[in-house]
């Protein structure tokens, strides 16, 4: 018999409580599902309940969610399944070597299925990518920052991952099969704000918005483009290694790869991009006379 058990309603665990407090754990196994998301002090709620422990996740993706800085750099944001991993090392750990939902060459990098083999989708230029580079590097798309908010934004990155999405959807996918991501809201909004001016219903969000989701077709803005290098928040994997895996048939990236480089982890993206997968020029979106046709005849 398998329970599922709130453990946030006090009422309902009252029983296992009690059986606990005998000294007796009422079932032979407790799985913590999403534990590497999960707060270590709501997990312990479940430890006393079983003789065996096991705790499914992955901890190179987000972590808990802490809304103080200063309890997370206190340790909070750390998850039981990650405390485990660092104190007890491979040992403890049991890793699936097959999963089912994305392109293989998307996962290799965090059955050839393509967009294009999808029902009423036409194979184009566009379609037929798994893995899609956009490179910004030369092209003087450079970011823009709010000086009151810090957020960065990127007008040239914007109009391409909308061109992108136009096309997808002329040749066929639905709108409800693609989504937009980029780990800055200004970016999102300058983006949402283009859809909705074309009336293109896509979903628009940030990286921890779509975890735990999944689409056909993924288009990642990494936004940051500067003389400096500098790549921000961008530095944080887990958070680049979960947009990256949203992706089931195509992975479509825009970057200047000049400053994302300078990170080694998105340098090892851009590299197997570039490897396994097909690159182009941001000027490629600028200078196609027939997409400014269309444009201008359907905007």
């Amino acid at each position: 018999m398998v329970n599922i058990i709130d453990l946030s309603d006090d009422d309902g665990n009252d029983a296992f409580r009690h059986d606990a407090a005998a000294g007796k754990a009422p079932f032979d196994l407790a799985v913590i599902e999403e534990s590497s998301q999960a707060l270590e002090a709501a997990c312990w709620l479940a430890v006393p309940l079983a003789d065996k422990l096991l705790l499914a996740g992955d901890h190179s993706q987000l972590p808990p969610t802490v809304l103080s800085r200063e309890a997370a750099e206190k340790g909070l944001a750390v998850s039981l399944m990650e405390r485990q991993i660092t104190l007890h090392g491979a040992a403890t750990v049991c890793k699936l070597h097959t999963q089912y939902r994305m392109h293989e060459l998307i996962q290799r990098w965090p059955s050839e299925h393509r967009l294009s083999q999808l029902p009423n989708v036409s194979e184009t230029e566009e379609t037929g990518p798994v893995l899609l580079l956009i490179d910004t590097a030369g092209c003087r798309l450079e970011e823009t920052s709010d000086s009151s908010t810090g957020s960065c934004a990127n007008q040239g990155e914007a109009d391409i991952v909308v061109a992108h999405a136009r096309a997808l959807l002329r040749a066929g996918l639905e709108a409800g099969e693609l989504c937009i991501i980029s780990p800055y809201k200004r970016q999102l909004d300058l983006v949402d704000a283009r859809l909705r001016q074309l009336k293109l219903g896509v979903a628009v969000g940030t990286v921890d918005g779509f975890q735990g989701r999944e689409k056909e077709a993924v288009l990642l803005s990494l936004v940051r483009s500067n003389q400096r290098r500098k790549v921000g928040f961008l530095a944080e994997r887990r958070r680049i290694n979960v947009a990256v895996t949203r992706a089931r048939r195509q992975l479509f990236v825009v970057c200047d790869t000049a400053t994302v480089r300078a990170d080694v982890f998105l340098a090892s993206l851009v590299d197997h991009m570039v490897k396994h997968g097909e690159v182009r020029s941001a000027n490629d979106y600028r200078s196609d006379p027939a997409a400014a046709a269309r444009d201008r005849e359907h905007p």
